[in-house]
């Protein structure tokens, strides 16, 4: 993916805003950061920011929305009418985590970890496991470091492992996000005054599942249909657990079997 000389608009300056306006203007990009919050409230992010992007702080420019090349998405910015226009006008609007895939080196493993509940500790736990194998492994995406600081970092090579808990706010604006290890821990009833209904939250989880192909896996909560359905639905391999235990001593079901 080209980024230079592309006008690039990053929403929302949070951690993830701050590292991907960074990422873009390393890479040539003229970068614009847009948040809702006014400058006083945002402070300590528009240091961290080091001055290598244009800022409009305390509202939103629908003009810079429609003139950009690339908006970038931070994850919990709530629902927007101008990148809404912006995507209807032709602009690519993507999230954060889809900025970091197109630049993840192929045989790098990424492995998706998504649920209502306890993705972080889950998350966490598999990034221990990966580092303690000694193959070099990066820890974040919705948990602490964002998605974007695994590209430079030594886990983005053939044989490094890249573990990242992903929330549906994330995949909403995802278009080729394709962990070859995609986990859904469960989904139960939680952001609602977003989504308004249950089918469209579930499938906004189940997009972790939605672009594996037949070499990838899917690993599914067995005992929870919705994340049973969106498995089901993906090419991967699917394995299946029942139970924390099983996850604890790494077992899990192929066609019926332990694997």
């Amino acid at each position: 993916m080209q980024l230079s000389g592309k006008r690039v608009l990053v929403v929302g300056l949070a951690r993830s805003g701050v590292a991907a306006a960074q990422f873009c203007a390393r890479r040539g990009a003229r970068v614009t950061v847009t948040d809702g919050k006014p400058a006083e409230a945002l402070a300590p992010a528009v240091a961290a920011l080091g001055g290598v992007a244009t800022l409009e702080l305390g509202g939103h420019d629908a003009q810079t929305f429609a003139h950009s090349d690339l908006i970038v998405m931070s994850p919990g910015v709530p629902e927007l009418k101008e990148p809404t226009a912006a995507r209807h006008a032709g602009v690519e609007v993507i999230a954060e985590i889809e900025l970091a895939y197109r630049f993840l080196h192929p045989d790098a493993t990424l492995i998706a970890i998504t649920g209502t509940n306890g993705k972080s500790t889950t998350t966490a736990l598999t990034g221990t496991l990966c580092a303690a194998s000694g193959r070099p492994t990066f820890t974040g995406g919705n948990l602490g470091d964002p998605l974007l600081l695994a590209v430079d970092g030594p886990a983005n090579q053939p044989g490094g492992l890249v573990v990242a808990e992903v929330a549906g706010f994330q995949l909403e604006t995802c278009a080729s996000f394709r962990p070859k290890v995609a986990v859904g821990l469960n989904i139960t009833e939680d952001h609602l005054d977003r989504y308004g209904t249950m089918d469209v939250y579930t499938a906004m989880k189940n997009r972790v599942f939605a672009r594996q192909e037949a070499s990838d896996f899917a690993v599914a909560n067995a005992l929870d249909a919705r994340v049973c359905a969106g498995a089901r639905a993906s090419a991967a391999a699917t394995l299946w657990f029942s139970s924390a235990r099983e996850v604890e001593r790494g077992a899990f079901l192929r066609d019926g079997q332990v694997v």
